[in-house]
């Protein structure tokens, strides 16, 4: 069958050919022709992307075309990884995620054990609504590397987002365990499990013809009656905590249900008795800190609306100062405090060494700053804010080696990254400038340009190093 026959058949006709080549690919299993019972089963991959039966064949088939040695095929073979790798980092720059998928199937032929090539797929599957695969695909990516905290992750948050709150718990505790002093994962799988109850509890949406009857009789209320149990999420968590006051656990149910409906203030209110209730646990403590900076960024964010309206009107301006100072002064507080909580959460302390940099607190930022960035995910970001640490605070030589390691970590081609890079480049011809190295000044102002032509004053820059004016 040639591809473009492939392209211009229906779906029906993609199932039932799809059906033929998994037949095919089953006999093929069955008399240990595992190559080409691969090749069946990733033939039916490309017709029914959405069917999950054909990835878990396919992953098995190549389990077993490779002896379960748990590295795939040989180096020659996997040489070709290096160019699907390129063209994924390509395809998912550009939100190609049907182009994703199947070059990340391509690659797991190769080596079916591939951590990254499975998140590459998952993504891909997640972006696209295909969230049964997607959590197939985050779970060989864990289970290839069980103590890879962003692996889990994925597999954690896929999980919630189908609706499996326990199994979602059990990955976040599992990530707690590994990082004892991740507290997002400790507060999530905390949440998981509350879910989890509240579902068995029977507040799900109904599921049998008994279930139907009694949401009828529910939905027959006459006015002025009070709600029945399960009519009203938050009635029934403060009925909850009526009947038992003594446990935690009712607060922080209800304080998540204001939460997730913005009712900031109740929020608050809420845990600030859970609060008591449990003798002052700090985990209760962090979320009110958390809640009260939602509070006044919220309150910031109007008044900036306010100053957008009517942009002359001091009194506005003087407001969004003040709102700025008060914000900035309150996270501080909180990011130094966790920071010593949470020894080796890296992305606090990137957090808090910005703050620290608003405020011109180079030497202190700068430590937080070279701890992050020996994390993987956080280098780039982190160099390029060391050398701009050490820049302001004058130290020019090694910022410009801060900002030289940053740069190659920065992808042209990502959206999120480009500007950082930009700002790496600005950056360097400034230093270069100063150091009086011309050429390499030239040079990051030409890239400069090249990237965003009227970034800040690199072009009036550029030709004055060149001899205009």
């Amino acid at each position: 069958m040639s591809s473009g026959e492939n392209g211009s058949m229906g779906d029906a006709a993609k199932r039932k050919a799809a059906q033929q080549c998994y037949l095919k690919g089953n006999d093929a299993l069955a008399k240990q022709n595992y190559d080409y019972a691969l090749q069946m089963y990733v033939t039916c991959i490309s017709m029914v992307p959405d069917n999950l039966s054909y990835r878990q064949f396919a992953r098995g088939a190549a389990y077993k075309l490779y002896n379960d040695n748990g590295t795939g095929a040989g180096t020659f073979a996997k040489s070709k990884l290096i160019g699907i790798r390129n063209k994924i980092k390509k395809a998912k720059a550009a939100e190609k995620w049907d182009e994703v998928d199947k070059l990340a199937e391509e690659g797991l032929k190769i080596n079916p054990w591939d951590a990254q090539l499975n998140v590459d797929l998952g993504e891909a599957a997640q972006a696209r609504e295909l969230l049964d695969i997607a959590q197939f695909a985050f779970r060989c990516a864990r289970n290839a590397d069980p103590k890879n905290k962003e692996y889990n992750r994925k597999l954690a948050m896929v999980l919630e987002e189908k609706g499996e709150y326990l199994e979602a718990a059990k990955v976040w505790n599992h990530i707690h365990q590994i990082d004892p002093n991740d507290g997002e994962a400790r507060s999530n799988a905390s949440k998981n499990e509350f879910e989890s109850v509240r579902t068995r509890g029977g507040y799900e949406e109904a599921t049998s013809t008994a279930d139907v009857a009694v949401q009828r009789a529910r939905g027959a209320k006459k006015p002025g009656e009070a709600d029945a149990p399960g009519m009203s999420d938050e009635k029934d968590l403060q009925h909850a905590i009526r009947k038992e006051p003594e446990k935690v656990e009712h607060y922080l149910k209800l304080a998540d249900y204001y939460r997730k409906n913005k009712q900031l203030e109740e929020a608050a209110q809420t845990l600030k008795k859970g609060l008591e209730v449990s003798g002052g646990d700090p985990n209760i403590q962090e979320q009110i800190d958390d809640i009260n900076l939602d509070q006044m960024r919220n309150n910031l964010a109007l008044a900036r609306e306010k100053v957008a309206g009517d942009p002359d009107e001091p009194v506005y301006q003087e407001k969004v100062k003040a709102l700025d100072h008060e914000l900035l002064k309150r996270e501080l507080q909180v990011f130094s405090g966790r920071v010593e909580r949470y020894p080796k959460d890296m992305d606090l302390k990137v957090r808090f060494a910005e703050r620290l940099m608003r405020i011109k607190k180079w030497p202190q930022a700068i430590p937080l700053l070279q701890k992050s960035a020996q994390h993987t995910k956080l280098k780039g970001r982190s160099h390029l804010m060391l050398g701009k640490c050490l820049m302001y605070d004058r130290k020019l030589k090694p910022a410009r080696g801060q900002l030289e390691r940053a740069i190659p970590e920065f992808d042209v081609d990502n959206d999120n990254e480009r500007p950082l890079l930009v700002e790496s480049h600005y950056l360097m011809g400034r230093i270069c400038e100063e150091l009086q190295d011309v050429v390499a000044a030239e040079e990051h102002y030409g890239e400069v340009i090249t990237l965003e032509y009227d970034y800040k004053d690199a072009l009036q820059r550029l030709e004055k190093l060149q001899g205009g004016e």
